[in-house]
């Protein structure tokens, strides 16, 4: 895609929604052994050993060979919050486990550089988001296809994709090609692509979006087998952005039986963009009542299917290109959780059975202690702005340990910490992040106060006892990084 709010739901519901979850990831972890009829599975080929994600059949495993569905959202950083550091610890605060990153290889008045992709990523795996990239300069654009891969292939950027490759996903482009793009192009295009980027050293699995302005599943469905036979890795995920216009027959049974095809012919499949508007409108506005697509729908199959998908878009910035209607695709109204809108943005996010906050599973290879990459968790600035961002995924005793009124104030104390410790990272020089630790270190220190308050004369349960020594030593950190 080119260019009165309710509070979310009462927190006592979130000990429910996780279980949920829980069950979610041991329903995906069965997958793993257990093919869908009809479906292709690859073996991965030879001596090959996959650094970080990569695909078996429908599935996208992690790094410790765990399937990962994954449920996120767009972020159009290229062009509002450039490094992520505001939006993605509010974007972390839905659930979500990915984050699809808007870039480009020249943004006219800004020009990324290695060093600008290198921030975004890191800052995404600050908050446990996995990052996956895309480039928005070839947008309905075939005969761009090319630059796209000399940018992935330059130098400075196969460091960055070097770095980051345990957790990165590669989106080659954005919705490169219009309608007029047949299967036969799209297979010799993207075979050529694939073969530059293998020989370059990607070992990624690569992203690659529909023609059609990303919305031709079918060409997806007619090609994945013979792209992913070609690429030496097998490795290759799909994806479709489903700007299916309702009002001219995308209804839910359409949806049921494409979204069933692809899945039928058994290669991993995202959708990398949808929205309650964007559809074809037979003239009218994209985002007025006629550009409409069964967003509902959509959630109900993915979620059916075990089909990762991404919601378009955060926010704000859907007016840039031009139509003033199309702040509706806005999710929020500035960039904060809680600036989430009523209606679609809400119900994608946080209400929906089939939604982020209900089915997103962050997978272990992201949050589990002592994780054998520095680069997750370390003992500096980023480092404990991970662990508080898992102090955060752990949910802070919810079912009870805590009660309600202690629980929501250990979380408001974790959050402030949380963005004290974001904004020194970002601080050029050490008198700013001395004092912005130092602050953090104070919200820590009543956390653990509170805590240990409210236990007097009783018998703390082994989740409280755990939370305070995790505060306590993160405390003590700080007071150490602060001088």
């Amino acid at each position: 895609m080119d260019h009165s709010h309710r509070s979310p739901s009462p927190r006592r519901e979130l000990g429910v929604r996780r279980l949920e979850r829980l069950a979610r990831a041991l329903a995906l972890a069965v997958a793993v052994v257990t093919a869908l009829p009809g479906q292709a599975r690859a073996e991965l080929p030879g001596d090959w050993q996959p650094p970080g994600f990569h695909v078996r059949g429908r599935e996208i495993l992690d790094r410790l060979g765990e399937p990962v569905l994954l449920r996120g959202v767009n972020k159009m950083n290229v062009w509002m919050d450039r490094d992520g550091s505001e939006s993605f610890p509010e974007i972390r605060r839905t659930g979500a486990n990915i984050v699809r990153i808007v870039w480009v290889m020249n943004g006219g008045d800004w020009i990324p550089t290695a060093a600008d992709l290198d921030r975004v990523i890191a800052n995404a795996l600050a908050n446990q988001l996995i990052p996956m990239v895309e480039l928005h300069d070839a947008t309905g654009q075939w005969n761009r296809l090319q630059a796209l891969v000399d940018y992935w292939k330059r130098a400075d950027i196969l460091a960055v994709i070097e770095k980051y490759e345990h957790v990165l996903l590669v989106n080659i482009g954005n919705e490169v090609g219009d309608a007029s793009v047949t299967a036969d192009r799209f297979l010799a295009g993207y075979r050529s692509a694939v073969t530059q980027l293998r020989d370059a050293g990607i070992e990624t699995p690569l992203v690659i979006d529909a023609p059609d302005w990303g919305k031709n599943l079918g060409i997806l469905t007619q090609t994945a087998s013979a792209l992913l036979e070609h690429d030496p890795q097998h490795n290759l995920i799909f994806s479709a952005h489903l700007y299916w216009p309702r009002r001219f027959g995308a209804d839910a049974a359409f949806i049921r039986t494409h979204l069933q095809a692809a899945a039928d012919a058994g290669y991993a499949l995202v959708i990398g963009e949808f929205s309650r508007y964007g559809a074809y409108a037979g003239g009218a506005s994209i985002c007025s009542p006629n550009g409409e697509t069964d967003y509902a729908a959509i959630l109900a199959e993915c979620d059916r299917l075990a089909i990762g998908w991404y919601a378009w878009e955060w926010g704000p910035g859907n007016t840039g290109g031009g139509d003033p209607l199309c702040e509706a695709m806005d999710m929020t109204s500035d960039g904060t959780f809680a600036g989430l809108k009523e209606g679609w943005a809400m119900e994608v996010a946080w209400t929906s059975p089939y939604g982020i906050q209900a089915t997103s599973v962050t997978p272990r290879s992201m949050l589990e202690d002592g994780d054998p990459d520095p680069r997750l968790c370390g003992d500096d600035l980023a480092g404990v702005a991970c662990r508080l961002g898992l102090l955060t995924e752990a949910g802070f005793c919810a079912g009870g340990d805590l009660g309600v009124t202690l629980e929501t104030e250990v979380e408001l104390r974790v959050a402030r910490a949380r963005r004290l410790v974001q904004r020194a990272l970002e601080a050029g020089d050490e008198n700013t992040q001395s004092l912005l630790a130092q602050r953090a270190v104070r919200q820590l220190r009543r956390a653990v106060v509170a805590l240990r308050d409210a236990g007097e004369g009783e018998d703390p349960s082994a989740c409280v006892l755990t939370l305070v020594d995790d505060l306590s030593e993160l405390r003590a950190t700080l007071r150490g990084l602060a001088g």
